[in-house]
């Protein structure tokens, strides 16, 4: 045998080594991802689980990891944290929700896996559904309401989760809704969409932080009743990412923050009241309406929501 045929066979060799430790390192990385799905800690609520099972499905925008959630994209890679994953590191004792959708279904009630209950007064003419896609460019999945009645009178088409107060719920430092949401059509004058509410059922009054759109068609995005300013013109091709903020100030009260993508809503800014005793309730869907007829089309998606001890 030559110099240079035991040169080569020593090369093939070596190749076929490097081979063998690859795809053994392969063959590791495949059972760890059987272990790697993780499900986020939920809060105790009333009705059902208050998780939506295993989250994410690799898809932006559930696989950013920034606050402020992201656009959709290609398929990351498995190493990277999911949605409600990444969101639930760093909680620091924080109570937490998070629900992406990418594992839940709506059964024919409309009640969709994670969330504590459903709300449809307008019946057949109103539909919640949780989509493949839901409007994405991706293979994201998403929550969507379409409100739809002939009548005049006032309607729900809403989800709900309740957290009980471990404390009395004005004593928290802060609360924190997150969630991304799209108005595809909108005939009503007045809609709520997504809000943060507290309730005592036996006195107070409701208190209500989060998102309402002001039709008709293209219509504006902006608070609850009565709308902040500025008013946010909506795009139905563009989603929003929508920031409720409660940060406890002095003599018990709260400072409001509201933000609609970029723009932030000035009004109603201190002074906001949680009663004692209040439970905290997160509503998604169509609901406080108008008294006109209409139908109301919206979707939602990654719902984070931490209150802070």
């Amino acid at each position: 045998m030559t110099g240079r045929s035991r040169w080569n066979r020593a090369q093939r060799a070596a190749a076929l080594a490097a081979l063998a430790a690859a795809l053994a390192a392969c063959s590791l990385l495949t059972g760890l991802d059987a272990d790697y799905e993780l499900k986020s800690t939920g809060i105790g609520s009333e009705g059902g689980p208050t998780t939506d099972g295993p989250a994410g499905d690799g898809d932006k925008p559930d696989g950013t990891t920034t606050t402020d959630g992201g656009t959709d994209g290609p398929e990351i890679d498995a190493s990277t944290p999911r949605f409600c994953e990444a969101r639930e590191a760093g909680l620091n004792g924080d109570d937490y929700f998070c629900a992406d959708f990418e594992d839940a279904v709506a059964d024919d009630a409309g009640l969709v896996t994670g969330w504590g209950g459903v709300t449809n007064d307008v019946g057949a003419e109103a539909t919640i559904k949780v989509r493949d896609g839901a409007g994405y460019k991706g293979l994201s999945r998403g929550l969507e309401v379409d409100s739809n009645s002939a009548t005049s009178a006032k309607r729900q088409t809403r989800l709900h989760i309740r957290f009980p107060p471990n404390k009395e719920a004005n004593t928290y430092q802060g609360y924190e809704l997150d969630f991304e949401a799209r108005v595809l059509s909108t005939n009503f004058n007045y809609a709520a969409l997504g809000l943060l509410v507290f309730k005592n059922f036996s006195a107070a009054p409701l208190r209500e932080h989060g998102l309402a759109a002001y039709g008709p068609n293209p219509g504006e995005l902006s608070t609850e009743s009565p709308p902040g300013t500025p008013l946010l013109q909506n795009n139905p091709s563009n989603w929003q990412h929508v920031k409720v903020r409660l940060d406890r100030g002095d003599g018990g009260t709260f400072d409001r923050t509201i933000q609609i993508g970029s723009v932030t809503i000035l009004g109603n800014v201190s002074n906001h009241v949680i009663d004692n005793g209040a439970i905290t309730e997160l509503r998604m869907g169509v609901f406080y309406t108008s008294m006109n007829a209409g139908r109301v089309q919206v979707q939602f998606d990654n719902v984070v929501f931490r209150r802070r001890p």
